[in-house]
């Protein structure tokens, strides 16, 4: 059974270019449009990995992030941080307060994201 990601971003091209390029490597893919969209999908799906942008209107990947540690998901479910934010702060914040297990920046090279897929998903 392929291993099932939500992609969450504000930009629908990427939203669209990310499925296909994981679609094409095996894995099942959901997309969220926006940080809203993504709390409501993870209270009816079950997912094994969220790639999640930062800057998003309404809900943003840091109050995904502050609501899924208070539902006691964020252990359950791994979290990739894929972001135009490259300060180190906004890095030490994803990876060390909200304990993500990547943290990419865009633009992001295609082969890298995969790579990074497959070692979290194992």
């Amino acid at each position: 059974m392929p291993k099932r990601i939500l992609i969450v971003d504000d930009e629908q091209e990427l939203l669209d270019v990310i499925q296909l390029i994981l679609n094409v490597n095996g894995y099942e893919t959901l997309t969220a449009y926006g940080g809203a969209e993504c709390l409501n999908v993870l209270a009816q799906q079950t997912v094994d990995l969220v790639i999640l942008d930062i800057m998003m209107p309404e809900v943003d990947g840091w109050e995904v992030l502050r609501q899924l540690k208070s539902q006691g998901k964020a252990d359950a479910i791994p979290v990739m941080l894929l972001t135009a934010k490259a300060q180190p702060i906004d890095r030490m914040l994803g990876l060390k307060v909200f304990g993500v297990r990547e943290y990419v920046t865009k633009p992001f090279n295609v082969n890298d994201l995969v790579e990074k897929v497959a070692q979290i998903l194992g």
